[in-house]
């Protein structure tokens, strides 16, 4: 079966989506069924920003996917308090390398992205 492009796009950005839904399921596996790994260098921060456009709702999936890892080593997706959203890594050493915009979509993009990049480090 041929891998789309644009269905892996619409797949990953529901990644959290399904993790909710699905219940007892492994994240690195709804990673791999995706597709994100075959299409992970073509897969930019503005085609999952185009593609959460089209499916707002799962924004909120994804602060919830955030907001509920354990581990203190990980990325991690906030909206803050005067409605702006920070990407950020938090890890025992510092929390770093992130950015703070109001645009939601960017946001859960970035996040996306580098959550996923995370996963493709795994065996």
């Amino acid at each position: 079966m041929e891998v789309n492009f644009n269905d892996t796009v619409k797949k990953v950005i529901q990644i959290a989506d399904e993790y909710f839904t699905k219940g007892d399921v492994s994240p690195i596996n709804l990673v791999r069924e995706s597709g994100y790994i075959s299409f992970r260098e073509q897969i930019n921060e503005e085609q999952l920003k185009e593609a959460l456009k089209n499916s707002p709702h799962l924004i909120e999936q994804w602060l919830s996917w955030s907001d509920s890892k354990p581990v203190p080593d990980t990325w991690r997706f906030y909206q803050k308090d005067d409605g702006s959203y920070q990407v950020w890594h938090s890890s025992e050493k510092k929390d770093s390398e992130g950015f703070i915009t109001s645009d939601k979509f960017q946001a859960c993009a970035g996040f996306i992205k580098r959550e996923l990049e995370n996963f493709t480090l795994l065996p």
